[in-house]
């Protein structure tokens, strides 16, 4: 699974659209590995629903992120409430990988018991209510949903965008133009000879009459210029 072809190539590397495709794509690969039969345990923080997204982002281990979580207590829902920038501890640096990519901590934290109304909102009602957070295969049908929600985000952005005005239109954009057609530097094109004299004349005779309409009171009629 992948993000849609027509979003691909569309943001430029490190804007925050890219970053949040990448999020969609990271999502999707995660679900994938779930569905293929990935170990998977909700209690562990190396394995459960953020630790497999973390592993997709970070390309760690299990045992590493586990390790990592427990020099501080608590899970996930923890972990995100202690989250520091600046404190060093290795949780921090795998947290503040997720939110690299478009995450925030409330993402975070709604990933750990599938809990995000945005992401729900996506998955029918049916299979909503039977929703399990320590179900591997729930999980990964939530990260599809948060995945197209992400796809559906950056499609509205970039419908939404301004069209970018054609290069040739500005100063600058005229003289790369004229340089491009053989004309150096502001050089303009040569102008169509002026008619006069005779060739003038010639023109008004090659050149057929439009009637000349004129309104009256009573009627209407048509009569040469």
């Amino acid at each position: 699974m992948s993000a849609p072809i027509a979003l691909q190539n569309c943001f430029p590397d490190g804007s925050t659209s890219h970053r949040a495709l990448e999020l969609a794509e990271a999502l999707r690969t995660t679900a994938e590995r779930l569905l293929s039969g990935a170990d998977y345990r909700w209690s562990d923080l190396g394995r459960c629903n953020c630790g497999h997204l973390a592993q997709t982002l970070t390309q760690l281990s299990r045992q590493q992120i586990r390790e990592f979580a427990m020099q501080r207590p608590g899970l996930w829902a923890e972990q995100v409430v202690e989250y520091c920038p600046t404190s060093g501890f290795p949780m921090d640096v795998v947290i503040g990988s997720m939110l690299e990519v478009g995450a925030t901590l409330d993402d975070v934290r709604h990933l750990e018991r599938l809990s995000s109304p945005k992401v729900l909102k996506r998955i029918p009602v049916a299979e909503r209510l039977g929703l399990s957070y320590r179900n591997h295969q729930h999980v990964a049908r939530y990260m599809v949903a948060w995945a197209e929600l992400l796809e559906e985000q950056l499609g509205e952005l970039r419908c939404s965008s301004p069209p970018r005005k054609p290069w040739g239109n500005s100063i600058g954009g005229r003289r790369r133009l004229h340089e491009a057609s053989g004309r150096v530097g502001d050089q303009r094109p040569a102008r169509a000879p002026l008619r006069t004299g005779s060739n003038r004349q010639s023109w008004r005779r090659s050149t057929p009459r439009r009637p000349l309409c004129v309104r009256s009171p009573g009627h209407r009629r048509h009569r040469a210029e």
